[in-house]
């Protein structure tokens, strides 16, 4: 649209508490849910690694998380300092600069992860 920056583009148009409770009914079609905070079902990785265990395989930064849930890329930036947050199978990263791109990724490998 003419005269909209591209985030307002990707935001759902829900502005009255009224329209988000049909879109809510819809997207639920019926289904019983218990709603629970964030924190309940997901947490932040707290465990960090050296950085001299990654590589552009199984580096995961933002630059190579790909738009749309599409995956990830080979990284063309690995650091070469400091500690990294670690992952496993099974984990979400995603990409928060811009969530509107949709940048997410369900790891299908481990980064060092210890089992």
């Amino acid at each position: 649209m003419q005269g909209m920056s591209e985030e307002e583009n990707f935001k759902p148009q829900m502005d009255t508490d009224e329209h988000r409770c049909d879109f809510l009914e819809k997207l639920l079609d019926g289904a019983e849910v218990e709603w629970v905070a964030l924190g309940e079902v997901a947490e932040y990785s707290k465990t960090r690694i050296s950085f001299e265990k990654v590589d552009e395989q199984n580096y995961v930064g933002v630059d190579n998380l790909l738009q749309n849930r599409e995956g990830k890329t080979t990284s063309s930036h690995v650091p070469t300092q400091g500690n990294l947050t670690e992952y496993c199978n099974g984990d979400i990263l995603i990409g928060n600069i811009r969530p509107y791109l949709k940048k997410i990724w369900h790891a299908n490998r481990d980064l060092s992860c210890e089992l």
